[in-house]
């Protein structure tokens, strides 16, 4: 298969922000000096093996992120996971801060911030005005830190990068009502098993006995968590997975249905059809032909 799609690694980004050394898995600057000096690697869509934030303070623009479109404008905030699919296309005068990194251990579990605790998690956040200006200064902090070459500076990074998450999951959460940690523990394996297995494991009932508890009980938690059930989760990765190798593979709609777990193109094609309201043919010749003029 050929994978269009490069996957970045963080270590492509550390080589010459600064003279000094840099950390091993940290990197962060201003959003107008990432976008040209890594804008061969950046230009197209792409993955990362790592977890990424960007902060947007002036500009505009929209920013593609799996397949949904979302508008980048002052205060506009996006959090990706790794192997997240992205793409932007942003005015002359963007500008703000980015910093990504893997995990590490002065950091701790990123999981626990509701951005990142799971796959159904919205990756925007948009600021309200009277904290755009706190969270610049927040953003250049981090900034200066990594340029800095102080003692203890992985530490300081992880502080400050944590009080940012902690400020941001506080404005995510805002209206809503926080879950049990049990159940949300369980949401997270649940997606942890689909991720695995749904290739090759389309049954609800299936995951519910992997999980032992009851495919009813199961599915109460998806509710009451993500508003939906065991069965769209499985079949929203599943769609995932085909917009991907359609728009970023050389298989062909068959070859795809069959990496996918469906033998029969036809039974596939009306239910990625039902799902999003259009062929996967209809997907591929829509998103590609943007592309190829870019």
């Amino acid at each position: 298969m050929m994978e269009k799609t490069p996957v970045l690694a963080l270590d492509s980004f550390l080589a010459t922000t600064t003279e000094g050394k840099q950390p091993a898995y940290f990197y962060a600057n201003r959003l107008s000096a990432h976008l040209e000096e890594k804008q061969a690697l950046i230009s197209h869509p792409h993955k990362h093996d790592f977890y990424l934030t960007v902060f947007f303070s002036a500009g505009k623009g929209i920013h593609e992120i799996d397949f949904q479109m979302y508008e980048a404008q002052p205060g506009s905030v996006f959090l990706l996971k790794p192997g997240q699919t992205h793409y932007w296309e942003l005015s002359p005068d963007t500008e703000g801060y980015i910093f990504f990194h893997s995990e590490f251990p002065e950091l701790g579990g990123l999981q626990r911030f509701p951005f990142y605790a799971h796959s159904s998690s919205q990756p925007e956040i948009k600021l309200p005005n009277e904290s755009i200006s706190l969270f610049e200064n927040s953003f250049r902090g981090i900034y200066a830190e990594f340029l800095s070459e102080l003692p203890f500076r992985e530490r300081k990074l992880a502080n400050l990068a944590e009080n940012v998450y902690i400020d941001l999951a506080r404005m995510y959460e805002q209206g809503k009502a926080f879950a049990p940690q049990h159940n949300l523990e369980r949401i997270q394996n649940l997606e942890k098993l689909i991720e695995m297995h749904y290739k090759s494991e389309k049954s609800p009932a299936t995951y519910a006995e992997w999980m032992h508890i009851s495919l009813k009980h199961l599915n109460r938690i998806v509710r009451e968590f993500l508003n939906t059930t065991t069965g769209d989760l499985i079949a929203r990765r599943v769609i995932l997975e085909a917009r991907r190798l359609a728009s970023h593979s050389s298989l062909n709609l068959a070859e795809i249905a069959r990496e996918l777990g469906y033998e029969e193109y036809a039974y596939f094609s009306r239910f990625f059809k039902k799902a999003t309201g259009e062929t996967l043919s209809e997907f591929r010749g829509k998103y590609l032909s943007p592309l190829d003029k870019r």
